[in-house]
């Protein structure tokens, strides 16, 4: 989807600056439609000087005008229209030029978050593609932000549970999204795939994705928030347009005495897209049974 970058207000000496230092991290806050929320969220980086931060927001002028005269030293992404999850991390990761970038959620507040030890974490480690959140509703109560993949009756199902006492636990992929990501390991595994049609199968696209070609993902006790106004969280699971290429991607990659090969999944598998696969296919480093094996002997 189309969009357009408005940056910040700077000096010329702050330009020069930047142009001569690398920058750790920045953040994307995915608008709700709410200004409030969205500045609020906003509040806990503030007085962070060394990061750079975007907010993605909808093309609505007058709302859009109103946050830059507000927020004058934030950078806009400005959407064409209706945007999913995928136009906008994507977007971030062109634009931010950072070694990691931190997604949120404007209806989203960061309680507690130690950036220097997760940013340790993954420069330590190179296979750690993101790092999510603990989040919690707005009673405080914790959800169900753990995921792992299932096979039922031949389709991909998704079953998410409470996170334990472990200060770090592998998830398939950030709930909702929110995550701080590696932004290099992120673009070498191609971004997100814009060509799946939702924005929840597109996260779990990029967490099979990520798994299979030897990555991971993992929930941190070191990065807790919490919903503003939400109780219950519902994620659209509808089959949507392009899910064919998730399951041609994640189902039609068997291993076998460490050896790779094509075998057609169902209904949902695209023969069109199994010729892009096939090209792609020694970089699997498992299957996706072997996967699903993996977690079950972990929970």
């Amino acid at each position: 989807m189309a969009y357009t970058l408005i940056n910040k207000k700077e000096d010329i000496a702050t330009k020069i600056k930047f142009l001569h230092r690398e920058v750790k991290l920045s953040l994307c806050i995915i608008d709700q439609q709410n200004d409030e929320n969205t500045i609020f969220a906003l509040n806990s980086f503030i007085e962070e000087k060394d990061i750079n931060i975007y907010i993605a927001i909808s093309d609505n002028k007058l709302r859009v005008k109103k946050l830059i005269e507000k927020l004058p030293f934030v950078n806009f992404l400005v959407f064409s229209g209706t945007f999913k999850y995928g136009d906008i991390v994507n977007a971030v990761s062109k634009e931010c030029y950072s070694t990691y970038f931190l997604v949120l959620n404007s209806n989203v507040i960061i309680d507690s978050i130690n950036l220097e030890n997760i940013m340790l974490k993954m420069e330590q480690d190179k296979n750690i593609l993101a790092i999510a959140p603990r989040l919690y509703n707005r009673l405080n109560e914790p959800t169900p932000i753990i995921s792992i993949p299932a096979i039922i009756k031949k389709e991909l199902n998704i079953i998410n549970f409470i996170a334990d006492d472990r200060k770090e636990i592998t998830t398939l992929y950030p709930f909702y999204g929110i995550a701080i990501f590696n932004r290099a390991l992120f673009q070498r595994l191609r971004e997100i795939d814009n060509n799946i049609n939702s924005s929840y199968w597109q996260l779990v696209d990029m967490g099979l994705t990520c798994y299979l070609l030897g990555y991971y993902i993992i929930s941190s006790e070191s990065f807790k928030a919490h919903y503003i106004n939400s109780n219950l969280f519902i994620e659209d699971r509808s089959i949507c347009k392009g899910i064919d290429r998730l399951y041609t991607k994640a189902l039609c990659v068997r291993q076998k005495k460490g050896k790779n090969k094509i075998k057609k999944w169902g209904l949902y598998s695209n023969s069109k897209y199994l010729k892009e696969v096939e090209k792609r296919i020694l970089l699997y480093k498992t299957d996706i049974f072997n996967l699903i094996k993996d977690w079950e002997n972990i929970y």
